[in-house]
């Protein structure tokens, strides 16, 4: 066993090219990682920009001392032809040191040209010795050019923009082959932020034979803005997809055999079964078909419908016909990140009762810094065991649980983590001899050196049992601590090898120990698990 891991890793490290494909529900998930939402836009800033962006626009508004991030935002807007955002961009980034020279030029360029603008208007309003237009004096002379513009850039002024639009639109009715007029009208449509108006009046000025080649090509790339931003608000529709997948597993102790290679049966020490089974293979097939939507730019939704099929080589212990649901929402509250979970679990097992398991968590992560999260979460659940002719008491299994955590995550400069979750729950089954009360703590790490990302994870858990089993050893109560310890590699095949027809088919890789220490020696125990597998997701 220990062979094959070595194998499997020095296979895994001397590979290049290779990292985890994100999807969008992981980052709103998780709006504070930094590196895996950059990890994101690098992955989709050439095929769905507009995730891209999305989540730039949350991190802006997390990390607002961040350089990186408006850069990274500004280059997307321009490559997305949205003139109105870039420009906004741009405002946040006039006030930084050391950014790139083609964005201080771009910057120094419109900023010069809204200067001038600014000058002029000074002028108008010097010249202007009333004190101020009355409408009065628009009513007597509705076709003063003069008198009229200086009237709209004083209610311009006054943020009036109504008053100064059906000034522009009964001038530009009046004075119809005058294109400034026109733009000026342009330029208040695209302030109050009327998209249907913006775009009738963009076509009427692509009518004018005055139109020069610069101001048309102006036009043109505020058309292209406006639509992207229509297509925007559109993409909140579901996303679908469909996953196929297989799971590859290796176990050295599928039957979970004492240390001792001996177990208490009613008080009596016994051996086990001369052809009991230790190293076994079995396969999990799966298909998996799911749909996201973004309700908001702060909210959004999950669900998915899952069939999993597990086959075993020599025993019948692990085999299974799994049916499952789960539904996820999460929603943003300032610097709280609350997810709501909800999933069923129908397990029909070959050689065992089936069950049914009802789980429900609702989690929050609170930014406490830029690099830190206070992580709280509760659940409840209950698992309800069907008995038939074989398994007639399986119902004494039946139980409901409930139980809740809080934990701490730290990110570091090289945007590797660490995280640190400590937990309670409580089992309250039908036969106390199964109840029992579980405290638990995991510490994890996640980050990737070079090429390769991962997660290295420890864990242990308690479990005291509520009474002694009689069918086990009546005078003694269980008490276990089972020790976890696992490494996981996952990635895309596509920029793995670099074959395109690889492209959506992801691999994991995990290696697990698990110690169980007990007062019983039926669950003293050991095991290593590996686990091989491969999925296609087919977007629609």
């Amino acid at each position: 066993m220990t062979k094959k891991i070595f194998s499997i890793l020095i296979l895994i490290f001397s590979a290049t090219n290779v990292y985890a494909e994100l999807f969008l529900s992981e980052i709103l998930n998780k709006p504070t990682d930094l590196k895996q939402a950059l990890k994101f836009v690098d992955q989709e800033q050439d095929r769905k920009i507009n995730e891209a962006i999305y989540v730039l626009e949350i991190l802006n508004e997390n990390y607002t001392k961040e350089l990186e991030i408006k850069i990274r935002l500004y280059y997307l807007y321009e490559k997305n032809n949205d003139e109105l955002s870039a420009k906004k961009i741009l405002d946040e980034l006039k006030k930084f040191k050391n950014i790139p020279q083609d964005i201080q030029d771009k910057i120094n360029k419109i900023y010069t040209v809204e200067s001038k603008s600014e000058t002029t208007d000074q002028i108008v309003m010097a010249n202007d010795k009333s004190g101020g237009i009355k409408y009065s004096e628009i009513l007597n002379n509705p076709t003063d050019l003069k008198l009229n513009l200086k009237f709209a850039k004083q209610q311009e002024n006054l943020g009036n923009y109504k008053t100064v639009i059906a000034t522009l639109e009964r001038l530009s009715d009046l004075y119809s082959e005058n294109i400034d007029l026109k733009l000026y009208l342009l330029s208040i449509s695209l302030k109050i932020d009327s998209k249907e108006r913006t775009k009738a009046i963009i076509e009427d000025i692509q009518k004018s034979e005055k139109l020069t080649a610069d101001i048309r090509e102006k036009l043109n790339s505020l058309i292209k803005s406006l639509e992207n931003q229509k297509k925007t608000k559109n993409e909140n529709e579901w996303v679908k997809y469909v996953d196929f997948g297989f799971n590859l597993f290796e176990e050295d102790n599928v039957n979970t055999v004492s240390n001792s290679k001996t177990l208490f049966i009613s008080d009596t020490i016994s051996n086990y079964a001369a052809n009991t089974i230790y190293d076994d293979t079995y396969n999990e097939f799966f298909v998996r078909s799911g749909a996201f939507k973004k309700l908001s730019d702060t909210s959004n939704l999950s669900l998915s419908l899952s069939k999993n099929i597990t086959e075993q080589n020599k025993d019948k212990n692990k085999e299974n016909d799994l049916d499952s649901l789960f539904v996820n929402y999460n929603k943003q509250f300032e610097r709280n990140y609350t997810s709501g979970y909800f999933s069923i679990n129908n397990n029909k097992f070959v050689n065992d009762a089936e069950n049914v398991i009802y789980n429900m968590t609702l989690e929050n992560r609170y930014l406490t810094k830029p690099n830190q999260n206070f992580l709280i979460s509760s659940n409840l659940g209950v698992t309800d065991y069907r008995t038939d002719s074989t398994f007639a008491s399986a119902d004494n299994k039946n139980n409901s649980y409930y139980g809740i955590s809080t934990g701490y995550e730290y990110f570091f400069e090289d945007k590797s983590n660490i995280k640190f979750k400590l937990g309670f729950n409580e089992y309250n089954a039908r036969l106390d001899s199964y109840g029992y009360e579980n405290n638990y703590y995991k510490i994890s790490t996640s980050g990737e050196i070079g090429f390769l990302n991962y997660t290295v994870s420890h864990s242990k858990n308690s479990n005291k049992y509520d009474k002694a089993d009689t069918f086990v050893k009546s005078d003694q109560i269980r008490d276990d601590d089972i020790t976890t310890n696992s490494l996981v590699l996952n990635g895309n095949l596509e920029k793995f090898l670099n074959y395109d027809y690889l492209n959506n088919v992801y691999y994991n890789i995990s290696y697990s120990d698990i110690s169980s220490q007990s007062n019983i020696l039926n669950y003293d125990y050991d095991k290593e698990i590996i686990k091989f597998g491969l999925t296609k997701r087919q977007m629609f």
